[in-house]
Formats: C-alpha cells, sequence, structure tokens
C-alpha cells in the first residue's frame, strides 16, 4: 500500500514491474479518480510502445507520473503530491 515514503522512482519500478491499484485527487476538479494502470510493456498494447519513451522524456522532470490505465485503454497522469493510495498488484491479488 501507498506510503508518504514511496518516492517517484519507487513508483515507477512498482508500474514497470506489472499493475497497480492508484488512486488520486484531480488536480482539474478536485475529484477523486480509482485506476488500474501500468508502466509494463508486455501490458501496453503495441501501438503505445514508442509512446512510452516519448511521455518519459516530457514528465522526466516533474512531479507528474504518466501511467497507462488498462481498464480505459489510454493514457493518463497524475501528480505525486495528489496521490492517496498506491497498491501493487501483489498486495490487491492477497485481498
Amino acid at each position: 500500500m501507498f506510503s508518504k515514503e514511496k518516492n517517484k522512482e519507487v513508483l515507477i519500478r512498482e508500474l514497470s514491474s506489472g499493475i497497480c491499484k492508484i488512486v488520486f485527487r484531480k488536480k482539474t476538479n478536485g475529484r477523486y479518480r480509482s485506476i488500474y494502470a501500468t508502466l509494463n510493456n508486455k501490458k501496453i498494447p503495441g501501438r503505445y510502445q514508442n509512446t512510452l519513451k516519448e511521455i518519459f522524456q516530457n514528465y522526466e522532470k516533474f512531479e507528474i507520473i504518466p501511467v497507462y490505465d488498462i481498464r480505459e485503454q489510454e493514457w493518463k497522469s497524475f501528480y505525486l503530491t495528489n496521490l492517496l493510495y498506491f497498491m501493487t498488484e501483489e498486495e490487491f491479488k492477497k485481498k
């Protein structure tokens, strides 16, 4: 589960290894959003493989984390400061 100690690198590593449940507050309207997301190439459709590299080049310096939403089949992003809950695939499979 998410704890404040997890930094951007840890979150990216977890997202790169599988699917994670993420809950965050949207900056645009303050609403909560819950998604199942990944950065794992094997779980992202082939047509988006090149997009992954481009996205990270654009967001590398910011506190924004781009992720692929596996349910909606599209890219989303969230501000690290608005992250409320983060659970790895291993953690949510145990529940």
